[in-house]
């Protein structure tokens, strides 16, 4: 009976396995900052803060930007 080990490469099995997991959790918390202040800066709008309502929309804009990015970067590399 053959090994697992000879049939599959285990070190970049554990490369896609951890690099899959950093980007999942940094999408997930760019995606909840995002949230987060798109909340922030609805509430900031009602109260008349219009600094404030700014400052999380733009922020707001970059979570989505980066979004987009992670979206791209990830179907470049699977097309690698």
């Amino acid at each position: 009976m053959i090994p697992f080990a000879q049939i599959v490469e285990i070190d970049p099995l554990l490369e896609a396995i951890w690099t899959s997991v950093a980007f999942g959790l940094g999408v997930l918390v760019i995606a909840a900052i995002g949230v987060r202040a798109s909340l922030r800066a609805a509430e900031q709008r009602g109260e008349h803060h219009e600094g404030a309502f700014a400052s999380y929309g733009f922020v707001t804009i970059f979570c989505g930007l980066l979004l987009v990015a992670a979206v791209v970067l990830g179907i470049w590399a699977m097309t690698q």
